[in-house]
């Protein structure tokens, strides 16, 4: 065996498989807040519940939060009709707090994981356009994130002797919400 072959068996030991192939998600909406925007619309805080299932058969290194990195919205039942899709949005502002290394969790094969989280999508009562949505049902996807692994620094090799790390995002979703037309709105900070 060549020692190139040794070293790329070794790093593929140490990475593991990849996660966002063998992590299943799924979400809910626990919560609805209209928030004011401006003059082109207002925000619609979502609070939401997000499941992650290990299906890798190994155990699943988490982090305790995850971060939500892109927002697909599209018609109700959009899954099942990607040309519905009415708009993706990266949110503005993702966190760079990246939480310490001790706080990850080992999440055994065949077992789920819950994270509470929040995103935001711009709202009108007029008609959806391509960056606005309008009044009626919607189908929300979101593509979350665990910290970037250079952020785990030399952390990295001692969460993986622990299991496979997740590294990769994961499209979660999907669920339905409504967009009330006669939605009253908070000031939210």
């Amino acid at each position: 065996m060549s020692l190139l072959t040794l070293s790329l068996l070794i790093i593929a030991a140490v990475q593991g498989p990849s996660t966002a192939d063998n992590v299943r998600g799924s979400l809910s909406i626990s919560r609805q807040v209209y928030c004011r925007g401006d003059v082109k619309g207002d925000f619609l805080q979502l609070f939401v519940r997000i499941r992650l299932h290990n299906m890798t058969g190994r155990p699943l290194v988490v982090p305790p939060r995850v971060s939500v990195g892109r927002v697909i919205v599209s018609d109700v039942d959009g899954a099942k009709d990607p040309a519905s899709l009415l708009f993706s949005m990266t949110p503005e502002s993702l966190s760079s707090d990246n939480p310490d290394p001790s706080t990850y969790n080992v999440l055994p094969a065949g077992k789920t994981v819950t994270f509470q989280t929040s995103t935001v999508v711009p709202v009108t009562r007029s008609t959806t356009t391509h960056d606005v949505l309008g009044p009626g049902r919607h189908w929300l996807m979101l593509e979350v994130s665990p910290p970037v692994r250079s952020s785990l620094g030399g952390h990295y090799e001692n969460l993986a002797r622990k299991g496979d790390v997740w590294t990769s995002p994961v499209r979660v979703g999907g669920t339905s919400f409504q967009v009330d037309p006669r939605y009253t709105v908070k000031d939210c900070k």
